[in-house]
């Protein structure tokens, strides 16, 4: 993964596409500071590290889109860089298929059932980044309730 982010870098400097350049240079150095954070080097995080900081950058551009007028050239850059990122991560599963998974996991006996928390991290464990966890939340809440 951090060599095809690496190599997309650099073909984005060569085609001097700036929105790509900025969003991956952002995504690099998200990457880094979590290298320095836990000490080591960038090639001992796993796919499923690197999963979880695209997310989390891909996190902050939606929200920054949340505050920008639909009109304005920001907003079309950060779209652009919000599908960029995209790309990185796995296929995102429908509602409906996190509805049907939600409902497989609810359907077995653990004692945890009760707590929120718990159940969204059972969830989480076995769907990963492939599922809105604002969706999880909103169908555990109207289970639990």
């Amino acid at each position: 993964m951090l060599k095809r982010i690496q190599a997309e870098y650099i073909e984005a400097m060569k085609q001097r596409d700036k929105i790509k350049i900025a969003t991956l240079r952002m995504l690099k150095s998200a990457i880094t500071n979590r290298v320095k954070m836990g000490g080591g080097q960038e090639e001992d995080l796993s796919e499923a590290e690197i999963l979880v900081i695209i997310g989390k950058v891909l996190k902050q551009y939606k929200e920054e889109l949340s505050f920008l007028k639909a009109d304005t050239d920001k907003y079309a850059e950060t779209k652009q860089g919000v599908d960029i990122l995209a790309g990185y991560l796995p296929q995102q599963l429908t509602p409906e298929e996190i509805s049907k998974a939600v409902d497989e996991l609810f359907d077995e006996p653990p004692a945890a059932q009760r707590n929120l928390g718990a159940m969204i991290k059972i969830i989480k464990e076995h769907l990963g980044s492939q599922a809105d966890m604002k969706i999880v939340s909103g169908l555990v809440k109207a289970k639990l309730s």
